[in-house]
């Protein structure tokens, strides 16, 4: 707490709260808690506000009426990489590398994503090969079908599990429910296929939705990793009335996992858990599995 700032505005009769929750004034009732809370009534009282951060050092966030975000490049390339073979340990470091160097009003409001209209779609990037500066001639004529692409599905769907479970705002780039694959522009922003026969990953993402959408700790909860090692990542989501548990195998082999509550939950190759634990309940009696 910074004891000379808040000296400061209350010396001048300037509004603000402390601790307040940002979750009350957002449009997704998402963020953290504001060590300070200015609502300026004059453009004079905003100004004197916004001086007095920078005399005292106090990083300033606006809150109007919209969502004021970032694009987690990051956490696309970690969540990435881990699926396609990247050991668990380094993904971890990089996704809590990045928890640490944002505040969580921030982290909790950054949009998460797999593809984009300015980047390779995911399937292309988890199955195909890189690009590397090859020509619109190449890259129109790649389609990866067969072992490649069940292969890549299965990839594709443990890595939206991990984005729809992590801080911030998962996003679902069009096209990415019925497996389009493209490289950058244009193939990445073909017009959707209304007549696909894939239709395996809408449940599974419908399901994610829900889930993130009724489970508070996928939206404000803590993030802790338990274990990451090899192709193993294991991690919490920990809120206020739930906590959940995300266990990603990308193994070829069925493991059983441990959860924090000591109970043991098996997990599939290639595939992925998730746990919520309602707060201070028996776990014997408040265990849900969403696979």
């Amino acid at each position: 707490m910074n004891e000379q700032f808040l000296s400061a505005l209350q010396a001048e009769n300037l509004p603000v709260s402390l601790d307040e929750s940002l979750g009350r004034h957002t449009t997704f009732r998402i963020g953290g808690n504001a060590d300070f809370f200015c609502v300026p009534a004059t453009v004079t009282q905003l100004t004197r506000i916004l001086e007095l951060c920078r005399q005292y050092q106090v990083r300033t966030y606006l809150l109007g009426k919209g969502l004021d975000s970032v694009m987690n490049y990051p956490f696309k390339n970690a969540v990435l990489d881990f699926v396609k073979g990247k050991p668990a340990e380094q993904a971890a470091n990089e996704i809590l590398t990045i928890c640490e160097h944002y505040p969580a009003p921030a982290m909790d409001t950054a949009l998460n994503f797999l593809s984009t209209h300015d980047t390779e779609r995911a399937l292309t990037v988890i199955a195909d090969e890189p690009a590397n500066g090859r020509g619109r001639e190449w890259q129109s004529g790649r389609c990866v079908t067969g072992d490649a692409y069940e292969e890549g599905l299965l990839r594709l769907r443990m890595a939206y599990a991990i984005i729809y479970t992590l801080p911030g705002v998962p996003c679902l780039y069009y096209g990415d429910e019925i497996a389009m694959q493209g490289y950058r522009d244009p193939f990445n922003r073909a017009f959707f296929r209304w007549d696909a026969h894939e239709q395996r990953l809408r449940p599974v993402l419908a399901q994610l939705a829900q889930l993130r959408h009724t489970c508070e700790a996928f939206r404000t909860g803590k993030l802790n990793v338990l274990r990451a090692e090899g192709g193993i990542l294991h991690y919490q989501r920990i809120g206020e009335a739930e906590t959940a548990e995300i266990i990603v195998n990308r193994t070829e082999h069925i493991i059983v996992e441990t959860l924090a509550s000591g109970k043991s939950t098996e997990v599939n190759p290639m595939g992925f858990t998730i746990v919520v634990e309602e707060v201070g309940h028996n776990p014997n009696h408040s265990y849900y599995d969403y696979i």
